[in-house]
């Protein structure tokens, strides 16, 4: 019996052989798919690169989701998201497991910050003395805005060796215009002796609440110059 089962075995193997199959009769090989994204953070309409291939000559098939939303089929090998949110892409092909990619894609706007989509669920986060001092960069949708933006600090902000605007007659300041509602978080804006006063001004209604601005030991620092 032992060798008619031998037999058997070796007559199965020399089968494979003969049709240049012995791996598939042995096992079968898993598709695997690779795939990336030339970018995992861009800005709206800026070109994001799509790559993906899979073993075993599969086709890879291709969606993706907008902030959780309907999936949607994706051809090519170029994204431009025209909107701002969370895209996530899905890949697959028979015989593999599917592979995701994350792009978080931002206006201009939000890059300047931290986080955020400068919402009341969602605010601006400040957590670096160059993220605050983007606050500057805003003046035009601050002075434009239909709603009021919304920020928070996230760390404490030292602007104690940054550079003032402004002049010694009209007063220097690190941001010309601010508006809207900036939640401190019981953070602290160091101000130092750099400049005369935090904001130039305010626009509209303006809140500020749970901050400590430290002001200047030498010269006198206001929150506002006028």
């Amino acid at each position: 019996m032992k060798k008619i089962i031998l037999m058997l075995l070796s007559f199965s193997a020399m089968v494979c052989l003969a049709f240049g199959v012995f791996a598939a009769c042995d096992s079968d090989e898993k598709t695997v798919i690779t795939a990336e994204l030339s970018k995992t953070e861009a800005i709206v309409g800026e070109e994001v690169t799509v790559t993906y291939s899979a073993t075993n000559d599969a086709q890879v098939s291709v969606t993706y989701s907008k902030d959780g939303g309907e999936a949607q089929a994706f051809t090519g090998n170029t994204f431009e998201a025209e909107e701002r949110g969370v895209y996530v892409f899905t890949f697959s092909a028979e015989g593999a497991d599917s592979v995701t990619k994350t792009l978080t894609v931002k206006t201009e706007t939000d890059a300047l910050f931290d986080g955020g989509v400068g919402t009341e669920a969602a605010p601006y986060e400040i957590a670096t003395a160059e993220q605050f001092l983007n606050l500057s960069e805003m003046e035009n949708e601050i002075l434009s805005a239909e709603t009021p933006y919304f920020f928070v600090l996230t760390a404490d902000i030292d602007l104690s060796d940054k550079t003032a605007a402004g002049s010694a007659d009209q007063g220097s300041y690190f941001v010309k215009v601010f508006g809207g509602t900036l939640d401190g978080q019981d953070h602290k804006i160091l101000c130092g002796d750099a400049a005369g006063n935090v904001f130039h001004y305010f626009y509209n209604d303006t809140t500020f609440k749970n901050i400590v601005v430290t002001l200047g030991e030498t010269n006198v620092t206001r929150l506002v110059g006028i």
